[in-house]
């Protein structure tokens, strides 16, 4: 038999676990399939903008996560988490590329050739028109298709 004090930390865990469903995107929320009277609460919440109501909503959205799968909606969660850090650590690290890429030139290139394991001959023709069109406008166009190009790649080397 559980005593009263673990027990209101299991509600308090349940609590939480409602509460960053709050915070989770529409698109992401249709992953963990819950009830259509908790997504209503979720919806809710997201409107309400003064605190006691908002709180008040947060405990419903507790009450009523209670009823759900709780440890599936934990491992979707943890799974979600993954990801986004995931996505970060690539978008960091496709940054710290382009910038060294902008920077060195032909050398760093190369270093990210092997870094990635095979040629991106577009990275080299990007180069190319950035060395040969100085405008700022062309220029700044050209530095985001080598974020696209790089990201990409850095997505499949990651993934």
């Amino acid at each position: 038999m559980k005593s009263k004090s673990e027990k209101k930390r299991e509600h308090h865990e349940i609590q939480m676990l409602g509460e960053k469903l709050v915070s989770i995107s529409d698109e992401k929320l249709k992953e963990f399939f819950l009830s259509n009277e908790l997504i209503e609460a979720i919806t809710l919440a997201r409107k309400l903008k003064k605190h006691g109501a908002l709180r008040r909503q947060k405990q419903l959205i507790g009450k009523l996560t209670r009823f759900e799968n709780i440890e599936y909606i934990q491992n979707i969660l943890n799974k979600q988490n993954k990801r986004d850090r995931l996505e970060k650590k690539i978008f960091k690290h496709t940054e710290e590329w382009r910038k060294r890429i902008l920077e060195e030139g032909n050398s760093s290139l190369d270093e990210y050739n092997i870094f990635i394991g095979w040629k991106n001959k577009d990275i080299k023709l990007l180069l190319k028109t950035i060395k040969l069109n100085p405008k700022d406008l062309k220029r700044i166009k050209v530095k985001r298709e080598l974020f696209k190009l790089i990201h990409k790649d850095l997505s499949a080397l990651y993934k």
